[in-house]
């Protein structure tokens, strides 16, 4: 640390510095050299004539200072004993009675208590929301089916958690959602026509072209009527008329259902000939 003499001769030498002007030009603008000279002479006409003892310690001053704070220090740190909770919340008591009105839960209250709605089950979880509500207020449990932004939960009070939960893990397999088919055991209604569809092919496969003729042959009749009733229909919305059946027989019916005859003819026709064709390619390979 300076003496107070350097430190008096260092302002003189820095004042003398700030006073002189500069021979060259400088970037230091021209009030911070006046602020400078004027600083440093305040300090001067504080400090430089006076009888500054910042050199001098605190010991040096007065030695029975450090004596008397050793002293003051306890040689023992113990603390107050803690006080009895008894006594605490006694305390705590009275403050809250002396309030006129009781206090008002707020905001940050509202999703916790006994009476607060807590989540029990969820739709992603592969649980039947609607099933579960109606089965915990079958038990005299409330319940609420909430429908989220990406799923569907099941709600009760919280006072009401444990038992909800104990009557939905008891009717576990009733609320189960299976998103894909169970296959049963046993094989069902279908799997035996479907073998007798088979059977009934391997049966009659040599007949197969006999029995699709006749089939289109005796498709033409059910066709053709059809076909007459829808264009009636459409007559008699356009001219507000209904045509009697012998009207509906001798102009429509016949010709309709000559028309779907040909038809059939001719796609038995192009099938023999493609069969007759298929046959004829082994012969000839």
């Amino acid at each position: 640390m300076p003496t107070r003499p350097d430190l008096i001769a260092d302002w003189r030498q820095r004042l003398g510095e700030a006073s002189e002007a500069p021979s060259e030009p400088s970037s230091r603008p021209a009030w911070v050299t006046r602020l400078r000279a004027r600083l440093f002479r305040f300090l001067l006409s504080l400090y430089g004539d006076g009888a500054w003892r910042a050199a001098e310690t605190s010991s040096q001053l007065d030695p029975s200072c450090d004596d008397a704070a050793d002293q003051a220090v306890p040689n023992r740190f113990e603390g107050k004993p803690a006080k009895d909770p008894t006594l605490i919340r006694a305390a705590l008591s009275s403050v809250a009675a002396a309030r006129a009105t009781a206090n008002v839960p707020g905001a940050f209250t509202a999703g916790q208590g006994p009476d607060a709605w807590t989540i029990v089950a969820t739709h992603r979880s592969g649980i039947n929301p609607y099933d579960c509500v109606w089965l915990l207020q079958r038990m005299n449990i409330a319940a609420r089916c909430v429908n989220r932004r990406d799923d569907v939960t099941v709600e009760v009070r919280a006072k009401h958690l444990a038992d909800a939960q104990r009557v939905i893990q008891s009717n576990i397999d009733g609320l189960r959602i299976f998103p894909t088919s169970v296959v049963p055991s046993h094989p069902l209604l279908g799997v035996q026509v479907e073998k007798g569809f088979q059977l009934l092919g391997k049966r009659f496969s040599r007949w197969r072209f006999e029995i699709i003729s006749l089939l289109s042959l005796a498709l033409t009749v059910p066709l053709a009527y059809g076909w007459v009733m829808i264009i009636s229909n459409v007559r008699a919305v356009n001219r507000f008329e209904a045509l009697t059946t012998a009207d509906l027989v001798s102009e429509q019916l016949w010709p309709a259902w000559r028309g779907f005859f040909i038809l059939a003819l001719l796609s038995i026709w192009l099938r023999a000939h493609w069969r007759a064709r298929r046959k004829a390619l082994p012969a000839a390979n």
